[in-house]
C-alpha cells in the first residue's frame, strides 16, 4: 500500500516501503545504500517543483552538526545512526527543555524536531531556538505525526522551514541536508 508523503503543501506518493520513524533496523542498510533506479526516481518524485532545494554539492567531509529531538527512543536512535552513516555529527535529546540546553552549547546547523514532545512542544522549541538562542541560520525541520493544515501553519509561525509527516523517506531527508545553503554557515 502506498501512503501519501506530505512535503510542505505538496502531496506525492513515496516509493513502497517504510520511512524513518517506522523503519525497522534491518531496513537501515537498504536506505543507506542509495540504490539506483527506483531510489533515484523516488527523489525526483518526492520533491514537488520548488518544494525542496536542489543540492549541487554534498556536505563537507566533516558533515553538519545535527540535533535530533525525538521522544521515541527507537526512532531517534535509528535516525541518528543513518545521519552518522551520511557523515554528520549528531546529538540526540528526548524532550524540549533538553533540546534548548544542548542547542545553547552545540549551536546545531540542523534541528530535526518532533512536535509532540514532553516539557516543551516542538513549536515552542523552534521559537526559542530562533528568538532566545539566535539560531536564525539553522535549518529547523519538523518530523512529526501532526499532519493537519493548522499544524503546518503553526510550524511556519514558529520558524520551522519544513514540516514532514512521519514516516519520512530517507532519500528526501538526504536531499534536503545535501543542499548547499544548509551548511553555508559552518
Amino acid at each position: 500500500m502506498r501512503l501519501p508523503l506530505r512535503v510542505e503543501s505538496a502531496t506525492v506518493a513515496p516509493p513502497v516501503g517504510r520511512g524513518l520513524g517506522a523503519a525497522p533496523e534491518g531496513r537501515l542498510r537498504e536506505h543507506a545504500a542509495h540504490e539506483r533506479g527506483d531510489r533515484e526516481r523516488a527523489v525526483q518524485e518526492a520533491a514537488a517543483p520548488g518544494a525542496l532545494p536542489t543540492p549541487e554539492v554534498a556536505p563537507s567531509p566533516g558533515g553538519l552538526r545535527v540535533l535530533v529531538v525525538e521522544d521515541n527512543v527507537d526512532a531517534a536512535e535509528t535516525l541518528a545512526r543513518l545521519l552518522r552513516l551520511w557523515g554528520h555529527q549528531v546529538s540526540l535529546v528526548q524532550d524540549g527543555p533538553a533540546a534548548i540546553e544542548l542547542a545553547r552549547v552545540e549551536r546545531p546547523q540542523v534541528v530535526l524536531l518532533d512536535i509532540g514532545l514532553p516539557g516543551l512542544d516542538g513549536y515552542e522549541v523552534a521559537r526559542r531556538l530562533r528568538h532566545e538562542l539566535g539560531l536564525h541560520e539553522a535549518l529547523v525541520v519538523a518530523m512529526t505525526g501532526y499532519s493537519q493544515p493548522g499544524d503546518r501553519r503553526r510550524s511556519r509561525e514558529a520558524g520551522i522551514q519544513y514540516h514532514f509527516v512521519k514516516p519520512v523517506e530517507p532519500v528526501v531527508l538526504q536531499k534536503l541536508l545535501a543542499a548547499p545553503q544548509v551548511g553555508a554557515a559552518r
